[in-house]
């Protein structure tokens, strides 16, 4: 038996089948693109959540064993490197998959663009 989908596909003439076949892959593209950059992000997002957690109890424990307010400055003052070093660094990687992103994206359209002529 012959499916709806297989009797329309059928009667389609060879170029709207075309331009199907090419928007099915433009949207495929965009969607594979959209998967993959989200992926990268939780990544990137838990390997920051990660490191919080490992670091933020060592920060602490650290900054109560100063005995005097000195050495409890001097013990906060010494993390703002390191923590402002791996927020940049974050920031960093974050506009690195925002430009691989609008990169893919740009490329799926531009294919598609040219499915079209």
């Amino acid at each position: 038996m012959v499916s709806a989908a297989e009797q329309f596909t059928a009667q389609l003439p060879a170029a709207s089948r075309a331009q199907v076949e090419a928007q099915v892959d433009f949207v495929t593209s965009l969607a594979q693109s959209g998967v993959d950059s989200m992926a990268k992000l939780t990544a990137l997002n838990m390997d920051a959540i990660r490191s919080v957690l490992d670091e933020y109890p060592k920060a602490m424990h650290a900054r109560l064993a100063a005995s005097t307010p000195q050495e409890w400055l001097a013990t906060a003052s010494a993390q703002v490197a390191p923590t402002l070093e791996r927020a940049v660094d974050y920031g960093r990687q974050l506009a690195e998959l925002t430009l691989e992103t609008q990169t893919a994206l740009s490329r799926a359209a531009q294919q598609a663009g040219s499915h079209k002529q």
